[in-house]
């Protein structure tokens, strides 16, 4: 299974500091969490929070880090109410793909997005997969959020193993990736039930051995 690290912070010295970790695991992909306070009930890399006056300029910051690590793939997940106000930013910044919530967005307005850049469509924990068909031919992949959206360390929510398998079964070829309370246990039941990604931040992060808890990870 393919593990992807989640960066939730919103320093820029955060940033940077984890960047450095994941060169170090050799993972190809990272993926920056970004919410609004809104949407979910935090707020990252919001200008509301950060304003082009602050003095931390952290658009420019962030794509002065990202250009450090060319090797590291970069995804980002939008956890805002009004995403479409804000991708064109985060795609000048060079990252490669983009997740967009299904609550948030209607497929004509993902069809224009993916001119652009890769799109990932993402499912709320209560939405249902059946909302994943609308966008299935608009979209690179599908993500299931498996936790509340917005906060790190939360436990995985058990009934999303029934999601994944209802679109497994559907979108056989499709990729499906799983963000929310992933560990060793949960990676290999979400792998069974058809995932083939997962994100993982705690997880990684908050061990003594980062490099030995994504190694756990990328076992199963």
């Amino acid at each position: 299974m393919e593990i992807i690290p989640v960066i939730n912070c919103s320093d820029v010295h955060c940033v940077e500091e984890r960047m450095n970790i994941i060169r170090s695991l050799g993972a190809l992909w990272v993926q920056i969490d970004v919410a609004d306070g809104v949407f979910a009930p935090i707020e990252l890399w919001n200008k509301k929070v950060f304003p082009p006056e602050a003095d931390q300029p952290w658009a420019g910051n962030l794509k002065q880090i990202f250009s450090l690590f060319p090797e590291v793939n970069i995804e980002v997940h939008l956890m805002v109410k009004h995403p479409l106000d804000v991708f064109d930013e985060w795609i000048s910044l060079g990252v490669k793909r983009i997740i967009f919530h299904a609550e948030t967005v209607t497929p004509e307005e993902i069809k224009k997005v993916r001119e652009k850049v890769q799109v990932g469509i993402a499912l709320l924990s209560e939405t249902s997969a059946d909302v994943f068909d609308a966008f299935s031919g608009v979209s690179n992949f599908v993500q299931v959020l498996a936790v509340h959206q917005g906060f790190s360390d939360q436990v995985f929510e058990e009934p999303m193993i029934e999601k994944i398998k209802i679109l497994r079964k559907k979108y056989q070829h499709i990729d499906i990736e799983v963000d929310g309370g992933v560990t060793p246990i949960v990676a290999n039941e979400i792998k069974q039930a058809g995932a083939n990604i997962a994100t993982a931040g705690s997880f990684i992060f908050d061990s003594k051995d980062p490099l030995g808890a994504y190694k756990e990870l990328c076992k199963v």
